[in-house]
């Protein structure tokens, strides 16, 4: 499931029109349209308030898990891409881009 997907889910198990949810966090209905369409993606900050407007956690936007796939297999899949001294869970976010060094956390110097 696409994240426009997800978003047009999640707004609509709760009964709340586009033009409401673009009310509650702020950007035009316009925009909450292109967001249920995949022509753009929201801005994390926008996607925060979202979450909470529509009382979902932001990894059920965002988490992409595909269709048939195991909790193992994912598990796996988040372990071997993971930094081993990192504990924090691992979300995939379109147009995320990794500011740390060869992919892992960044360090001090």
């Amino acid at each position: 499931m696409t994240t426009a997907e997800r978003i047009r889910q999640a707004r609509e198990t709760r009964g709340i029109s586009q033009a409401k949810l673009a009310s509650l966090i702020n950007v035009s209905p316009a925009t909450v349209y292109r967001w249920e369409t995949g022509r753009s993606e929201p801005p994390i900050g926008s996607a925060g308030q979202m979450a909470r407007a529509l009382g979902v956690p932001l990894d059920d936007l965002y988490v992409h898990v595909p269709d048939g796939a195991t909790a193992d297999a994912v598990s796996s899949v988040a372990t071997s891409v993971s930094p081993a001294n990192d504990d924090a869970p691992l979300a995939v976010v379109p147009g995320a881009v990794n500011s740390g060094s060869q992919g892992g956390a960044p360090t001090e110097e």
